[in-house]
């Protein structure tokens, strides 16, 4: 097609980011990771309401996107904790704006507007 340029590196990673924040139960589950780091699969199953088949997915898709990792701990039966990656942090700041960020957790200069992102 004559006139169609190819996409960009940076448009196509926030392709992947966006179309990973697209659903209710990703979005909600990224929002819940951020709130409280370090939560294990059954914690953000249970506050999804979803199956865990149905969470694993949505997990894999957020963490496939590069917003979400996690590792395996042993704490009893909780074995995995899943916090977002500093892209996934940047992200959240870009879409949700610094007001949503808990006081004393950012500078002068983030305070008074978005920050940009690498992609």
């Amino acid at each position: 097609m004559k006139g169609v340029k190819p996409l960009r590196s940076q448009d196509a990673k926030q392709l992947v980011v966006l179309t990973a924040l697209d659903h209710p139960l990703r979005l909600k589950a990224y929002r819940a990771i951020r709130e409280s780091p370090g939560l294990s699969f059954n914690a953000i199953a249970r506050r999804l309401g979803a199956k865990t088949g149905l969470a694993a997915y949505h997990l894999a898709v957020l963490k496939a996107s590069g917003l979400v990792d996690f590792r395996y701990v042993r704490r009893s039966k909780e074995t995995s904790s899943y916090r977002l990656t500093d892209m996934g942090e940047l992200w959240y700041r870009r879409l949700f704006g610094p007001d949503d960020i808990p006081a004393g957790t950012t500078g002068p200069a983030q305070r008074r507007g978005r920050l940009k992102t690498d992609g």
